[in-house]
């Protein structure tokens, strides 16, 4: 069952990453080989950790804003948009080094493994999308049933 816990996981990977990126400012995490694709198109550790975390930070707020208001999970499917496309970026970067120099990353399962739920959490949340537009309109259609004579 897909749920906000897998939203949750994914957003907080992108803090923790950003934070350690942050921490160690160095390119010692990013020194591996297999993260070489990523360096050589001129990304700093510093401008990944960023990106991860602002993007990270907005989705933790999404998911925590979608819980207190109805028309809102169209930001959580936004956001899941957003994981797909970065997670499944590093995954990329990751079998393209993996071809180059025939080193191949343990985290390549991970990164596509978070691609792949994010993928149902966008699908999930563009669900829950349509089914709250859908209460809205019936919520609506009921009120104005009451004020007609």
């Amino acid at each position: 069952m897909i749920n906000r816990r897998v939203e949750y996981l994914s957003a907080t990977i992108m803090v923790g990453w950003a934070g350690l990126l942050i921490a160690t400012s160095d390119n010692s995490v990013t020194s591996s080989v297999a993260f070489a694709p990523m360096i050589s198109r001129g990304w700093t550790e510093i401008q990944l950790a960023i990106i991860l975390g602002l993007f990270g930070l907005v989705w933790l707020c999404a998911l925590w804003v979608n819980g207190r208001y109805r028309r809102t999970p169209v930001f959580r499917c936004i956001c899941a948009a957003g994981g797909v496309v970065i997670w499944s970026h590093v995954g990329l970067q990751l079998v393209i080094s993996g071809f180059r120099t025939g080193i191949w990353s343990t985290g390549l399962p991970v990164y596509w493994t978070l691609a792949a739920f994010d993928l149902a959490s966008c699908y999930r949340s563009a669900a829950d999308a349509y089914f709250a537009h859908l209460k809205g309109k019936l919520k609506d259609k009921m009120a104005a049933a009451q004020h007609e004579p």
